[in-house]
């Protein structure tokens, strides 16, 4: 069970709702990204937009398409895309 301060904590984020956007519109332009691509094309750091691939995935607006392997860290990661009902 999440804990209170938990949930205000997170409720706190400044300018999530701009971040969680930012993220679905480069995914939106770059189907098939993995979360690492994503950060570099956004400019954000890599765990910011994990955090808010979850948060995307939970709400339905992407889905996972693939894997692949990553160019820099030679690691199978998941490649994302928009979901179609968008």
């Amino acid at each position: 069970m999440t804990s209170d301060a938990s949930i205000r904590a997170y409720l706190a984020i400044p300018d999530l709702e701009r971040r969680q956007e930012k993220v679905l519109r480069t995914i939106e332009r770059c189907p098939g990204a993995s979360s690492c691509d994503i950060a570099r094309i956004a400019h954000m750091e890599p765990w910011n937009v994990r955090n808010r691939i979850t948060e995307l995935l939970k709400a339905g607006s992407i889905r996972v398409v693939g894997t692949k392997r990553d160019r820099l860290t030679g690691r199978t990661v998941r490649q994302y895309e928009a979901a179609e009902d968008l």
